[in-house]
């Protein structure tokens, strides 16, 4: 199977100006992920998890996103254990 088809959850890292805004849009983008947070992060910043979806329908996703403004920062596929 094509990579870009295999389904997946993954770890997507971003910067946005506007927090609130970037939230709105990823959870109507992602319905169903899950935001994660850490201590001393930029304020800026936001880090998600998907529900498992193909990497060609994440690229298609995270491109409305860049058009809204957002610096994708890193994407990491995560196994199913």
């Amino acid at each position: 199977m094509p990579y870009d088809e295999v389904q997946s959850a993954f770890y997507v890292r971003l910067t946005m100006d506007d927090n609130a805004f970037a939230k709105g849009e990823i959870s109507a983008l992602f319905v169903g992920a899950s935001f994660l947070s850490r201590a001393a992060k930029p304020e800026s910043e936001l880090a998600f998890v998907t529900e498992p979806l193909s990497g060609s329908l994440l690229c298609e996703k995270l491109d409305c996103l860049k058009d809204e403004g957002a610096q994708i920062l890193s994407v990491i596929r995560v196994a199913d254990c």
